[in-house]
This record gives structure tokens, sequence and C-alpha cells, in this order.
């Protein structure tokens, strides 16, 4: 299995050798003739489209078609993320469409006038909580967990990011960590071998911002619930 593997390297290594050491024969000699460079030509052109053949050939046999996102997207998913956060911390939460994407949403019957943030050192995670105040005294808290855009390297990741664990104990509300989710990931390009030809750019000359994603719970409450804690109050716009 392991030679079976290594056969494709194996034969670009043996086409090489017998190649260089024409080549190098032919350097012994003073002159070279028209006919040994275009022997020495065509076996770098054989070598190269033997590559691009059997490139192909390590490829994983199950495998994700991935976007690659720009820096210049990348800049500006980070940028849209940042701003939204600065203004609702300022009090007012613009719209989110495009940014933030809601990842899970709860809803949890509430009969008490006073509503308490568990406070950071009580919690293993943390996230900005952002609270509106509902015109109704419905006796029902509403929560939503909203992520941006996680990306690394050029690779979008948010799909893989799951939400924190939320419940109501008594009058506090705890927010506690999500699983952590491991993620193992390659890059394939097509090389040098084919690069060369087409101009393009190789995947790995390239380079790439990451993107952490900015997230937060949004809480509506009844209108005459006090929350305290760690929070702000915000108007959405």
């Amino acid at each position: 299995m392991v030679l079976v593997s290594l056969l494709p390297i194996l034969i670009v290594i043996l086409l090489v050798a017998v190649i260089g050491t024409y080549a190098f024969k032919s350097n012994k000699k003073r002159h070279r003739t028209p006919k040994k460079m275009k022997w020495v030509v065509g076996g770098y052109f054989i070598i190269t489209l033997v590559a691009a053949v059997l490139s192909y050939t390590v490829f994983p046999a199950e495998k994700t078609e991935s976007k690659v996102i720009s820096k210049e997207k990348t800049s500006q998913h980070d940028e849209a993320q940042s701003k939204i956060i600065n203004s609702a911390i300022n009090g007012k939460l613009p719209n989110l469409d495009g940014v933030f994407t809601e990842k899970e949403s709860w809803n949890f019957s509430f009969n008490g006038k006073d509503l308490k943030i568990s406070n950071k050192d009580e919690q293993d995670y943390y996230a900005n909580v952002f609270v509106i105040s509902k015109p109704t005294d419905d006796g029902v808290i509403e929560a939503a967990h909203y992520t941006g855009k996680i990306i690394i390297d050029g690779v979008d990741f948010t799909e893989r990011k799951g939400s924190p664990h939320i419940y109501v104990d008594e009058y506090t509300f705890r927010i506690k960590a999500p699983e952590h989710v491991y993620v193992n990931f390659t890059r394939f390009s097509e090389g040098f071998a084919y690069d060369q030809f087409t101009g393009r750019q190789s995947m790995f000359s390239r380079s790439y911002f990451s993107v952490h994603g900015n997230e937060f719970i949004l809480l509506k409450v009844p209108k005459s619930v006090r929350v305290n804690g760690d929070f702000n109050y915000v108007n959405a716009e």
C-alpha cells in the first residue's frame, strides 16, 4: 500500500535521473548539438507533463471543495463585524443581515422582576450580551446566539462553530461554553507543473487574513424585568 502511494514520486525521480544523467554526459563536450538540446528540452517537458498527470493521484478519496475568500473580502468581514459590535456597545444595534448569523435561539418562561447575568468569573466562556426591553410583559425571555464569519487562511469555517449552552437558573441567566470543535484541513494546489504554463498564482504563494468571528447573545426581556450584570442595553435600528 505504501509502495503504491509512492509510485508517482518514484516515476518522476526515475525520469529526472535518466534525463539528468544524459544532460551531464552532454556537458562533458564543449559544444552541444541541436539534436541533444532538443532531447534536454523534450525531457523537461515530459517530466513536467508526467508530474502534472500524477499529481491528481495524491488527492484524497473524499474531499470538500471550498471557495477561497480573498484577503480583501476577509478584511471587509472583519471590519463589518467590529463596526456592529462597537455600535451595540454604544446602545444601537444595526441591521445584522450579511454580517452576523443567528446560530441558535431559546425561549424561557420568566415571572420574576430581576434577572442577573452571570458574572465573567462564573463562566468558562465569554460573549457580549446585549439586552432589548420588550414593550410588553409577556413572561418570556427570548435569547439568541449570533456569530460572524470565521475565516482561517481564506477558508470559511462558520458552519463548524457551535452555540454556547444557555439556561435560566431561578433568577440568573447563565452561559456555558460550547463543545470544542477540532478541524483538520489540507490544501491542494495544481502546483508548479500546472501554474508555470497558466500564469496563475499558486495557492501557497498567496497570503490570507483570518477572522475568528465576533459573537454575542441577544436577550429580549419583558418590559418590567430589571437586568443586572455585565451587559449592554440596546435599541434595534
